[in-house]
């Protein structure tokens, strides 16, 4: 039990050392036109922090900014555009964002759909809560995905477990107290 515990300890200590959060979307639908997407970086440590920023895609793109620094509990924001190639509509790319922040590194995996412009008008859409187009099926799937697992979300989780642990601990000694009765 003891080892548990230094276990979630250990685990929490870990999980706050990432200090820069990454929003942005993960599926982006790019018509015959060039489309440009939010990247929002969050420092949410007590200090600066120095970022750099690698994207690859297999069409042209700009980002804003490559590298620059973060005040403490501060956002920015960097603008990717992403320039269309007629010779892969109809494809889905992954493409890869890759943050690093001070000596900690994270990637976060970005879809690209390589749509015409016949597409467009022929499907429902509607925008997700990153802004990025949603057609009546991803919406629908996207409904049960698992959300994104974040530091705050391992924080929670593992909280939520040590509190079921303790609460299963204390009924079970309450049990064999009401029983010596």
């Amino acid at each position: 039990m003891k080892y548990l515990f230094a276990f979630l300890a250990f685990m929490i200590i870990c999980l706050g050392t990432w200090a820069v959060d990454i929003e942005a979307p993960n599926t982006i639908y790019l018509y015959d036109e060039a489309k440009e997407v939010n990247i929002r970086l969050t420092n949410d440590s007590d200090s600066s922090q120095d970022f750099s920023i690698e994207f690859s895609a297999p069409t042209q793109f700009e980002l804003s900014a490559y590298s620059g620094t973060i005040p403490a509990g501060k956002s920015k924001n960097i603008t990717l555009t992403l320039f269309p190639r007629s010779d892969l509509e109809g494809q889905t790319y992954e493409s890869k964002l890759d943050v690093e922040a001070g000596s900690s590194r994270k990637v976060k995996m970005l879809h690209i759909v390589f749509r015409g412009t016949a597409e467009k008008g022929e499907e429902e859409t509607g925008n997700g809560e990153d802004g990025t187009e949603i057609d009546a099926v991803t919406g629908f799937f996207t409904m049960f995905a698992m959300p994104e697992i974040t530091s705050g979300l391992l924080l929670n989780s593992a909280l939520a477990l040590i509190a079921a642990v303790l609460l299963i601990a204390f009924i079970a000694r309450f049990v064999k107290r009401m029983e010596g009765r």
